[in-house]
C-alpha cells in the first residue's frame, strides 16, 4: 500500500505513536490485546483512510474488521464522522483542505468583525432578554439577528478549532 506521509511529528515509540493516535482521533486506548505494530497501522490507516485510493481503502477496512467489535466499532466511526462532516474530523483532511476552509471561516470571521458582530456573555445575555421581552411583531428580527450571530459565532469557533490542527501540523 502506497500511502501518503501522516502530516504529524509521532514519537519514536511505537506505543507513543499508537498514544497519539488515540488521542489525535479521540479513540479510547483500546488496543492492548493488538501487537504493537498491528494496532500502530491500522490507527495510522484510520487517519490516512480519506488519503487513499479505492483499493487502498478496502485493504484498510478488512485490517478494521479483523479487530474485536469494540476497536472496530471505534475506529468505524472515525472514517464516517469526516464523510459526514468535514470538522468532525480535522485530522483526516489533507493540508490544503485544511487551508481551504481556514481561508473561508478566516472571510466570515473578517466579514463579521467590518459589520460590527461580536460574541460575549453579555451580549448574548441581552439577545436572550430582547427575545423574551419582544412581541411577535418584533421577534422575527430578533430571531433573524440571533441566527446571523450564531452563524458568525459558530463559523468564528471552527475557524479557531482548524487553527489548533494547522498549529499542530506546524510542529510536524
Amino acid at each position: 500500500m502506497s500511502k501518503p506521509k501522516i502530516p504529524y511529528r509521532m514519537p519514536d515509540s511505537t506505543n507513543g505513536k499508537i498514544r497519539f493516535l488515540c488521542e489525535l482521533m479521540q479513540v479510547p486506548p483500546i488496543f492492548s490485546d493488538v501487537p504493537e505494530e498491528s494496532a500502530y497501522t491500522v490507527l495510522r490507516d484510520t487517519v490516512l483512510y480519506h488519503h487513499l485510493d479505492r483499493l487502498d481503502r478496502r485493504k484498510v477496512m478488512m485490517s478494521i474488521n479483523a479487530l474485536s467489535a469494540r476497536q472496530r466499532q471505534a475506529l468505524t466511526v472515525k472514517i464516517l464522522d469526516p464523510l459526514v462532516s468535514p470538522y468532525w474530523g480535522l485530522w483526516a483532511l489533507k493540508t490544503e483542505e485544511l487551508f481551504s476552509h481556514y481561508d473561508y471561516f478566516d472571510a466570515v470571521s473578517e466579514l463579521g468583525s467590518r459589520v460590527g458582530l461580536t460574541f460575549s456573555g453579555l451580549s448574548g445575555y441581552d439577545a436572550i432578554r430582547k427575545l423574551r421581552a419582544a412581541s411577535a411583531a418584533h421577534a422575527r428580527g430578533v430571531v433573524l439577528t440571533a441566527l446571523v450571530w450564531g452563524f458568525y459565532w459558530l463559523a468564528d469557533g471552527t475557524k479557531t478549532v482548524i487553527e489548533e490542527e494547522i498549529f499542530r501540523r506546524a510542529r510536524a
